[in-house]
């Protein structure tokens, strides 16, 4: 109740006074990439065929989850800043709305459930001394943590390791959120995010409902060390399951920054069966650019599809191919991933990337890769 009054009291005072300043920012990145995977039957990120592409075919995609952005913030005065974000995502290859939460096939034509904003959207009060509120669509913490140790930063990437993260799940967003950012303190700082279930509806074949979430996340940050522990529940209002505990770190030790995770998840799997997933990975500087390679391992329970979780798929019903493989009984998978980065200025670089990854009772599956990627 005091924490509450607090804030109400820094908006009260704050309302008198002038604003020192303001800015509103146009932000974005367009990433463009051409894929090749093989005829493999292991799924080769975890990703459907928008992502890096259906086997055996060469494929044009968004490399790094291309985007188009507004952000901005305003000094309220008396150590207190209201600020916003809006993040589009964009498929460059045909201009279209990065699908979001589902994907199904009716008829030979795919249905997205996907806003606009669909990335984050949301509205923030900070104050230097209570820490941050927002509110509105915004990510998870066991996301922020994935993206902070994959080496490959969550991209859409034949090599990358996003897939190998989060314990299997794949909740990356939570909408109707409030969410709270403490201060950091002597290194450590803590997020707590509630998102409202709102009473939607059940699962219809355009994509999940809102439901419920709950998410938590601890960092600790000093000097060339940045450890994270998070965790996130989500419970749809169709009872979908999606729990996931995580731990991630990176180092930089000069010479090279190494990365790792290692995560615990739910998934609706039979009885509820807990699913690993962990990677070790690293950055290493090298001429223009940096190498970055990883490896990741992914070991699911018995009576769950590893490369999907559509039960009774079939290549006529799923625009996944992975789906229509048999479930299998726990095999694991691992991934080795290498690419180079080469900076041609601090907006625009090129990338290339290989990789490979074989499930158990599988054909192994591997893809080269190369892009473009400007940000602004």
């Amino acid at each position: 109740m005091k924490f509450a009054l607090s804030w109400v009291m820094l908006g009260c005072l704050a309302a008198p006074a002038l604003a020192q300043s303001s800015s509103v920012q146009l932000f974005g990145i367009v990433d463009v990439a051409v894929s090749r995977v093989d005829g493999g039957q292991s799924n080769l990120g975890y990703f459907s065929d928008w992502q890096i592409g259906r086997p055996g075919r060469w494929n044009v995609h968004s490399a790094s989850s291309s985007r188009l952005g507004l952000r901005g913030s305003e000094d309220l005065g008396n150590g207190l800043k209201a600020g916003f974000l809006l993040d589009h995502r964009f498929q460059p290859d045909s201009g279209t709305v990065e699908p979001r939460d589902g994907v199904s096939y009716s008829g030979g034509a795919r249905s997205y459930n996907a806003g606009f904003w669909n990335a984050q959207a949301y509205v923030s009060l900070a104050s230097r001394e209570l820490g941050e509120i927002r509110l509105g669509r915004q990510a998870t913490p066991t996301f922020v943590l994935g993206l902070l140790s994959d080496p490959w930063g969550m991209e859409y990437s034949v090599a990358g390791l996003a897939g190998f993260t989060r314990g299997g799940n794949f909740v990356g967003a939570s909408n109707n959120a409030l969410l709270y950012l403490s201060p950091s303190v002597a290194g450590l700082s803590a997020q707590v995010l509630v998102g409202a279930g709102e009473g939607g509806a059940a699962a219809t074949a355009t994509g999940a409902p809102n439901g419920r979430n709950l998410g938590l996340g601890l960092r600790y940050q000093a000097g060339p060390l940045l450890a994270m522990l998070a965790f996130n529940d989500s419970r749809r209002s169709d009872a979908t399951l999606n729990r996931t505990l995580a731990f991630g770190a990176t180092y930089d030790f000069g010479r090279l920054k190494g990365f790792a995770n290692y995560s615990v998840g739910q998934n609706s799997t039979p009885g509820n069966a807990r699913m690993t997933t962990w990677l070790l990975g690293a950055h290493v500087p090298l001429g223009s650019g940096f190498v970055r390679a990883g490896v990741g391992h992914h070991a699911p329970p018995a009576g769950y599809n590893p490369n999907s979780v559509t039960p009774g798929a079939t290549a006529a019903t799923t625009p996944n191919p992975y789906a229509a493989y048999p479930v299998l009984l726990g095999q694991s998978s691992t991934k080795l991933g290498l690419g180079y980065v080469y900076t041609l200025s601090r907006r625009t670089s090129l990338s290339a990337d290989v990789g490979t990854n074989h499930t158990q009772g599988y054909s192994r599956s591997s893809g080269v890769q190369g892009g473009i990627k400007h940000v602004f």
